[in-house]
C-alpha cells in the first residue's frame, strides 16, 4: 500500500548552495534505575469513556482523543458517540474509589458529556484554556467551543470553521497562552491551514489560506513564534504562522527516498527529533521508522545522529500507516533536562528519550551519556512505583 501528501514544492525555500549535511555518531542506548514513574492506586485503571472505541472500528493512527487544560484542572476526551469534559481531581479521585469491575476497571462519570453525531478524531485545548477545538473523522472542520462555557453546562459550539470536507492528519494549538488562537491544521491531504480562533477564520498567507502542501506532520517552537512541517519528501520546511518561509532541513543522508516525516519534535532553536516512516508498505508487515536528532549548525551545516526506535514495532498490531505520538518533560532537578515519551500505533511498547547533566548509567562511558540525548529503558522494577 502507498500514500502521498500532495505537492510539498508550494512555498518551499530552494536548499542553499553549499548546504552541508552529514552522519554524526550514533546516540547511545542505555539502561537506568535511576529513574521510574508513579503509578496511581497500584494496578487501578479508570474506565473514562462510557461508551468504549469498537476493536474492529478503530480511530485512524493519527487522531488525538484526549486533551488536558492544566491550570483549569480539565480533561477532554473522544468516545465512538460522545466527548466528556471532566475535572483531572475527579480522575485521579476515580483511581481511589473503593468500586471495581473486572480487571481493577473502576466505574467514572464525567461533568459533562457531549452527545456526537459523528465519530471525532481530533481534541485539543488551546494554550490559554479559552477554546476547545474539536474535528470529525469524516468531514473534517473544526467545532470549536467556549471553555468557559463548557464549564457552566453549554453543550454548543460557539463556531465552526470548514476544512471544505478534508478530514485532520493533525490539530496542534500554538504552546503558548499568547498566541492560545492559533492552531496549526494539516488535513489529510498533507494542506498545512494556520486557524485564528479569535478572528474566526483562516490566515491568508502568501498563497491563500494553505500555507504550504505536502505536509505530513508540524511541532511548534517552545515560544510560539514559528513552526516546522513535516513533508512528504522526507525533509521539513520552517515557516512563520503566516506562511513566511524561515528554512529547510534536508532529509538525512541515510534515509532512502520514499520516506516522509511521519512526526516531528523541535527541541532547541536548530535540534530538532525527526522521523521517518516509508510511504510504502505491506499491509500485513510493519514498516520501521527511523529516528535522528537534527542538528543545525549555521548557516547551512545539518548533522544527523540516529538513535534508536524506543517504541518497535510489534506485529501482533497491523494498524497502517503507523503513527508516532510526542510528548516532552522538562527540567527535574537536580540533574534531568530532558524526557521525550513515545508511543507508536505499531508498538505495545511506551519509550523514552532522556538528557540529563548527570549520567543515568554506569555501564557507558560519562561523556557519551551527558548532556546529551539517549534512548532510555527503564529497570523492570523501576518502570511503575505503586503508591
Amino acid at each position: 500500500m502507498a500514500f502521498s501528501f500532495g505537492n510539498p514544492a508550494m512555498g518551499s525555500v530552494a536548499p542553499e548552495a553549499g548546504v552541508n549535511t552529514q552522519n554524526g555518531p550514533d546516540l547511545e542506548d542505555i539502561q537506568t534505575e535511576a529513574l521510574g514513574f508513579l503509578a496511581l492506586s497500584g494496578e487501578a485503571k479508570v474506565q473514562l469513556l462510557p461508551t468504549p472505541w469498537p476493536s474492529d472500528q478503530l480511530p485512524p493512527t493519527n487522531a488525538s482523543l484526549m486533551s488536558v487544560a492544566s491550570k483549569r484542572g480539565l480533561v477532554a476526551a473522544a468516545g465512538p458517540d460522545a466527548v466528556i469534559v471532566a475535572s483531572t481531581k475527579s480522575v485521579r479521585d476515580a483511581f481511589e474509589g473503593k468500586e471495581t469491575g473486572d480487571n481493577n476497571l473502576k466505574p467514572f462519570q464525567p461533568q459533562l458529556k457531549l452527545p456526537m453525531p459523528m465519530r471525532i478524531s481530533q481534541v485539543a485545548f488551546s494554550a490559554d484554556e479559552s477554546f476547545l477545538v474539536l474535528s470529525a473523522e469524516t468531514g473534517g472542520g473544526l467545532a470549536v467551543y467556549d471553555v468557559q462555557a463548557l464549564i457552566g453546562g453549554s453543550k454548543q459550539s460557539a463556531f465552526e470553521l470548514s476544512t471544505k470536507g478534508q478530514s485532520l492528519r493533525a490539530l496542534i494549538p500554538n504552546p503558548t497562552p499568547e498566541k492560545g488562537e492559533l492552531f496549526a491544521v494539516v488535513t489529510s491531504d498533507g494542506q498545512l491551514m494556520m486557524a485564528n480562533l479569535k478572528e474566526r477564520n483562516f490566515v491568508q498567507g502568501p498563497s491563500g489560506e494553505v500555507l504550504k502542501t505536502g505536509v505530513s506532520c508540524i511541532s511548534w517552537s517552545t515560544k510560539g513564534k514559528q513552526l516546522v512541517a513535516g513533508l512528504g519528501d522526507g525533509s521539513v520546511h520552517q515557516m512563520k504562522p503566516d506562511g513566511t518561509a524561515t528554512g529547510e532541513i534536508p532529509k538525512p543522508p541515510n534515509v532512502n527516498s520514499g520516506e516522509y516525516v511521519s512526526s516531528i519534535t523541535w527541541l532547541e532553536n536548530n535540534v530538532f527529533l525527526v522521523i521517518h516512516t516509508p510511504t510504502e508498505f505491506d499491509n500485513n508487515v510493519l514498516p520501521t521508522s527511523s529516528y535522528h536528532l537534527a542538528t543545525r549548525q549555521p548557516p547551512s551545516s545539518f548533522i544527523f545522529q540516529k538513535v534508536s526506535d524506543p517504541a518497535s514495532p510489534y506485529n501482533g498490531i497491523i494498524r497502517q500507516p503507523p503513527h508516532q505520538f510526542l510528548l516532552r518533560l522538562r527540567d527535574f532537578p537536580p540533574n534531568l533536562q530532558d524526557v521525550l515519551i513515545v508511543a507508536s500505533t505499531a508498538s505495545i511498547d511506551i519509550g523514552l528519550f532522556t538528557r540529563a547533566k548527570a549520567p543515568l548509567a554506569k555501564d557507558k562511558p560519562a561523556d557519551k551519556i551527558t548532556d546529551v540525548f539517549t534512548m532510555t529503558e527503564m529497570h523492570c522494577s523501576r518502570s511503575f512505583q505503586h503508591r
